[in-house]
Formats: C-alpha cells, structure tokens, sequence
C-alpha cells in the first residue's frame, strides 16, 4: 500500500492548527500539553495516523521536551519525533519537517 506523502504546506497548516489551539488554551503550556496538542493535530490532519498512534507516541515522547524550551520549538520537536517514529512503524513515509531552499 501506497502512504499518502505529507509536504510543507501541511506541516505549515498542522503548526498553525496547534498555534491556534494553544492559544485558545486556558492552562499552563507545559510539555506535556504542548506534545499531546500537537499529536492530536497530527491525528486530525493525516487519517492513517490514528488515535493509538497518538495515544502511543504520548507515551514515547514523554520526556523529548523540557519546560525551557519555548513552545513553538517544542511543537517542531514533537512533530519531527513523530514523523520519524511513525516513518519507521511505515505510517507515514519518510519525510523532512525541515523546510530547504529550492
């Protein structure tokens, strides 16, 4: 089976999806809310990434960020630590969350 392939405009969009929530959001950004707020955009984003995938990658990537590190570079953390995870349970496929000059 073919995986769909995800591109930058849909990281962009799932990052704005998670700005967006987070700001809305009336507690504290603790590395946990920030990890979980970005895998359930993730989760909405991409339909082969499913909930048990998200609740999984909760557990994994308990501890890939710390509270000093400012949330939008925690965002990109949990995005880029997904996507490999998800990449090597053939998920998703391989893909670069970092953008490069054309």
């Amino acid at each position: 089976m073919k995986l769909p392939s995800i591109n930058h405009n849909q990281l962009r969009t799932v990052r704005a999806d998670v700005f967006q929530t987070l700001a809305e959001h009336s507690e504290a950004l603790t590395p946990a809310v920030v990890t979980t707020t970005t895998l359930q955009a993730l989760h909405r984003h991409y339909s082969q990434i499913t909930l048990e995938d998200v609740l999984e990658l909760r557990v994994l990537l308990k501890s890939t960020v710390n509270r000093e590190t400012p949330p939008a570079e925690q965002v990109d953390i949990v995005i880029e630590a997904a996507l490999t995870e998800l990449t090597a349970w053939d998920t998703v496929p391989p893909v670069s969350v970092r953008e490069t000059a054309d």
